[in-house]
């Protein structure tokens, strides 16, 4: 729950720096052994009232050539505060794996995906190495299917339902919650 509002505090302090025009952006593109990597790094500024500004914090996206996002960074210039997000995808597209690192504590998530590429389940795992959540994705035909979220422990705790339109976009979603 700490871990949450310290995100939640982050983002709002992003927010209303950007609204605040205070902050300045830089695009770099860096070679490294997987192909070229897009670098977009955001510095925040906090604004003192006497118009000065003082470097806040940094945060930094990774993208790959084909604009898949691989890594996020964020940190604050105080050193007390850290969060990197990486995305690990398979040679068809698929997001197969996520690790979040907060402070010292490293969460995965693994995604398992069927011959059409659809996501079948999630498995999410804290730092410990503990199943914390999961998802079962049940598809009836290519128009609608359904999402099964249990906790560690088994216990399902919601169901969404999609259905698609013509054009292949989500028209309908329903949620049931146990």
């Amino acid at each position: 729950m700490k871990t949450s509002r310290i995100l939640m505090n982050f983002f709002f302090l992003a927010f209303f720096y950007f609204i605040a025009n205070a902050f300045s952006l830089t695009f770099e593109a860096k070679n490294n052994l997987k192909g070229k990597v897009t670098h977009i790094e955001t510095k925040i500024y906090e604004v003192k009232e006497n118009g000065e500004k003082q470097l806040n914090s940094i945060a930094e996206y990774f993208y790959q050539e084909d604009n898949r996002l691989i890594q996020t960074k964020l940190s604050n210039t105080n050193n007390n505060f850290s969060y990197k997000d990486t995305s690990i995808y398979d040679n068809k597209g698929n997001l197969i794996e996520g690790r979040t690192l907060v402070g010292r504590d490293t969460d995965q998530t693994i995604y398992e995906y069927d011959s059409k590429n659809r996501i079948i389940e999630m498995k999410k795992y804290n730092s410990s190495g503990e199943l914390t959540k999961m998802a079962t994705y049940t598809y009836d035909d290519e128009k609608s299917y359904e999402v099964l979220y249990k906790n560690g422990g088994g216990k399902s705790f919601g169901i969404y339902m999609y259905k698609k339109g013509e054009n292949g976009q989500t028209k309908e979603v329903e949620y049931y919650r146990n």
